[in-house]
């Protein structure tokens, strides 16, 4: 009996425009505001995900909390504001992510500022942070942390500039910090801010799968004689593959851009 096996790998949108999927990594991306005032930004994530919306009252809410396709978004303290900019210009198209934002967030760097649960354990993921302030806090550093494991390790620092102009938005990058951090055995990632003034300031988050090495020799020595290794989407990395093991079990590896009877 032939042993085949089916490896479905992550699409990019670069790669395959026409995948089903913009990219097949974005598990969630988050665009938080002030509610009755907030505006959903609809240009995709850097990673080609769509943002959803999260608006909170100017009153400050205690344990704010929402799920976002399965992984959920825990804030201890948070309050929405909008401060009505920056503009659209140029490369910089996230006008809607930045204009509101969450603040009066328990600011900390060896705590939780945020936390995200419901993800995959001891597994590492992309995050991606927006922090301006259009408003208030000219010139603050708004540092953050990966607290997951009870430390505090800096992963990135946001200097504000307020008002925001076309020559700090050079595109939609601008004002983010990104990190690929480890959720623990608990599948929680949890993150602390600090900055002057102790508010905080978050615009939107976006989190993504990464992509990891898979052992290659493994998966083809698992198969049986005239076994076939077939892939499904697009593999980032040359597969590595010796032709001896393949040889002497008389085994094949092929590829099709979907996962259709016809194709494979």
């Amino acid at each position: 009996m032939k042993l085949h096996m089916l490896i479905a790998c992550a699409m990019s949108a670069a790669l395959l425009p026409w995948a089903s999927s913009a990219h097949a990594g974005v598990i969630a991306a988050v665009d938080f505001g002030l509610a009755g005032s907030s505006a959903l930004e609809t240009d995709a994530s850097p990673n080609g995900g769509t943002f959803a919306e999260w608006a909170l009252s100017s009153a400050n809410t205690a344990v704010a909390t929402q799920t976002f396709d399965g992984v959920t978004v825990t804030f201890p303290s948070a309050r929405g504001r909008n401060r009505g900019g920056p503009a659209n210009t140029g490369s910089f198209t996230y006008s809607n992510l930045l204009r509101d934002l969450f603040t009066n967030l328990n600011t900390t760097s060896t705590g939780t500022t945020f936390s995200l649960t419901g993800l995959t354990p001891d597994t590492p993921y992309e995050v991606r942070i927006w922090s301006q302030d259009n408003g208030y806090n000219n010139g603050a550093p708004y540092n953050w942390y990966d607290t997951t494991a009870g430390t505090s390790a800096l992963i990135g620092s946001i200097t504000n500039v307020q008002p925001a102009s076309s020559s700090s938005l050079p595109n939609n990058l601008a004002f983010s910090i990104a990190a690929t951090v480890t959720s623990d055995a608990s599948g929680q990632l949890t993150f602390g801010q600090t900055d002057d003034k102790g508010l905080g300031t978050i615009n939107g988050l976006e989190i993504s799968t990464v992509n990891v090495p898979l052992d290659w020799g493994a998966l083809i020595g698992s198969l049986a004689p005239n076994g076939r290794l077939h892939v499904v989407g697009a593999v980032l990395e040359p597969i590595p593959v010796a032709a001896f093991s393949l040889i002497l079990g008389q085994k094949s590896v092929s590829g099709s851009p979907s996962g259709s009877p016809v194709g494979m």
